[in-house]
């Protein structure tokens, strides 16, 4: 375990950076779809070795939902953390449309210019989505004209996922399919391993955390209101009389207003991210000549959000003996709660753990190999410690000494569709499968097993959809809901 002391790029000096001319944006007004399209184009055209436009699919109406993806290895998986920004999920806010096309041209223009943008690419795989509801912006034409909140369908896209909540389960809009921009945004949540997100929206001017749907507060409350935090404080520095909606700027999602199926409890439920909900402007759509403004005032926090990527107990996970990259799962012990835990990547082991200032024992675990515990690992706020840790794979005998773990660790991995599950002692376990309805589908498993780590598979014949996994392990039942997903693109 190693204590890092960050680069200089990580100080607090980066708050006083003067911004460049934006050269490959030069819009003086909204952009039309077409130009949109284009400006997008050009930022790979104009950057090759930094940018990829990704297409992760299409709208009810044929638009492409797109995506900025910035790195210095733009096509290598890194050992990094991913970030992501979208705007505009509804369709009549666009402010955080106009701002992300500036933060995209900020970035690319200034690597290589300014060390702390030149080192956040460099260290940070950062993915940009300016306009996650084109169908809705540009409703009745080409260019934004009485832009609708909802999309084609009439449907609002921020309350088209699926829920945490039991009861409101798999389409709390009543909507009784998921949209296809709602598809997509799942399957890429599912696909990469995003550290931290952000959803832009306006209507009010506020940082919003998890959670929207139920009183009880996240896990990481602590560190979410610390992050919200020092966004709002970095725009008060740089504004008069913007961003003091609420608490100063900052609230609880459910304190303010209770919602289901929104994006930001989606992504930190079942996407085991992280995410908070920004709120730009009391404007909807302000005049575009509001938008340099909104620049000024919030450019700096954005900076400061990707840093907060790099903070925090990170780390590689890997085989001891081949040194082969594992995708585990993280717990923090007697802090996570189900679905709070996160996962390395599947690709190069790399996982980050963001966290608030503390001393925790963390598990890591993997099918097929034995579980390890690492304690009294110290967390700083702004700093970053370093946990690499080798898991040994289950060939050789299993020692009961090594499973000493407080409660059971069971989790399910969306790619391989399969239930992991440490075995800590020899105990009668049922893995069964049910609809949102209670309705029973499967028995997955059931039997007495030995102590050891076991992967129960779903079966392949099911529909995309949202469903509940009941472990029963001797006599105690212990229930998490699952996303089943057709990738999309």
């Amino acid at each position: 375990m190693k204590l890092l002391n960050l680069p200089i790029f990580f100080s607090l000096s980066f708050l006083l950076i003067a911004h460049t001319a934006f050269s490959q944006l030069n819009i003086t007004d909204y952009p039309s779809y077409p130009e949109y399209e284009r400006i997008m184009q050009r930022f790979q055209t104009n950057n090759q070795s930094l940018c990829r436009i990704i297409n992760i699919g299409k709208t009810i109406n044929g638009r492409n939902l797109l995506f900025a993806k910035i790195s210095r290895n733009v096509d290598t998986r890194e050992k990094e953390p991913i970030l992501m920004y979208s705007s505009s999920i509804h369709g009549n806010e666009t402010t955080g449309y106009a701002l992300m096309l500036k933060l995209i041209d900020y970035l690319l223009n200034n690597y290589n210019q300014d060390s702390l943008i030149t080192d956040l690419i460099n260290n940070t795989e950062i993915w940009i989505n300016p306009l996650a509801n084109p169908d809705g912006t540009y409703r009745y034409d080409t260019i934004i004209s009485n832009p609708s909140r909802e999309n084609l369908n009439g449907y609002d896209l921020n309350r088209n996922f699926p829920s945490p909540d039991p009861v409101m389960g798999n389409h709390p809009d009543d909507d009784p399919r998921w949209e296809p921009e709602t598809q997509a945004f799942m399957s890429l949540a599912m696909k990469y391993n995003f550290t931290l997100s952000v959803n832009f929206h306006t209507g009010s001017e506020v940082v919003n955390y998890p959670w929207d749907y139920k009183a009880s507060l996240h896990p990481d409350d602590s560190w979410y209101h610390y992050i919200s935090k020092q966004y709002a404080d970095t725009v008060h520095k740089y504004s008069s009389d913007y961003m003091t909606d609420l608490d100063n700027g900052i609230t609880n999602g459910y304190q303010w207003y209770q919602i289901f199926g929104g994006f930001q409890d989606y992504m930190n439920y079942f996407a085991h991210s992280r995410d908070v909900t920004i709120e730009l402007s009391h404007d909807f759509d302000p005049p575009y000549i509001d938008i340099n403004n909104y620049w000024e005032y919030n450019y700096r926090s954005m900076l400061n959000y990707i840093k907060q990527t790099h903070y925090g107990i990170k780390g590689t996970i890997t085989d001891s003996l081949t040194g082969k990259p594992l995708k585990a799962i993280i717990t923090v012990l007697n802090h996570d709660t189900l679905n709070t835990d996160i996962y390395s990547d599947s690709i190069n082991g790399y996982y980050h753990r963001m966290i608030y200032k503390g001393k925790y024992d963390l598990l890591y675990y993997c099918a097929g190999y034995h579980p390890k515990i690492v304690r009294n690992i110290i967390a700083l706020n702004n700093s970053a410690t370093t946990v690499n840790v080798q898991l040994s794979d289950t060939s050789g005998k299993v020692s009961t000494s090594i499973y000493n773990i407080p409660q059971p660790v069971y989790y399910y991995s969306a790619n391989s569709r399969e239930i992991k599950y440490i075995n800590p002692q020899f105990r009668k376990v049922t893995v069964k499968l049910y609809n949102l309805l209670g309705t029973e589908l499967s028995t997955i498993f059931n039997s007495s097993i030995s102590e050891g780590s076991y992967s129960f598979r779903i079966p392949d014949n099911l529909p995309s959809g949202i469903y509940l996994c009941n472990l029963m392990i001797d006599g105690r039942n212990y229930t998490m809901k699952i996303p089943v997903l057709s990738q999309t693109y």
